[in-house]
């Protein structure tokens, strides 16, 4: 008898620790799952914080396409302007020099006029 209550505490004792192992499991279980769980939260995280950098960036890009269109056209207006200038002022060179030749001539025909008449 004293076997069969040795044996029977044994087997209480190995049930007592099964019992324990398996809360242990599923404990490790319960862990894991919660682990995963911020994994996958991180990952999602993560994918939402590239995002916002993708579009960040893309807008960034189109506001310095945007500007650079805005200079180029400043730019042209510019070189039509300088173009349009150097144009006006070609012509007043060619028309004042036409004056010159012009008072010149009546300043010569002037003075021939002068001696005629003397």
């Amino acid at each position: 008898m004293e076997k069969d209550s040795e044996d029977a505490s044994r087997v209480a004792a190995l049930d007592a620790h099964a019992h324990d192992l398996a809360d242990w499991e599923e404990a490790a279980h319960r862990e894991a799952a919660v682990a995963a769980a911020a994994k996958d939260r991180a990952a999602v995280i993560e994918q939402q914080a590239r995002d916002r950098v993708s579009a960040a960036v893309l807008d960034t890009t189109a506001k310095v396409k945007d500007a650079q269109t805005l200079l180029d056209a400043e730019l042209w207006e510019a070189a039509r302007s300088v173009a349009d200038a150097e144009a006006v002022a070609t012509d007043a060179t060619a028309r004042a020099a036409a004056a010159e030749e012009k008072a010149a001539r009546l300043e010569a025909a002037a003075q021939e006029a002068t001696r005629v008449v003397q």
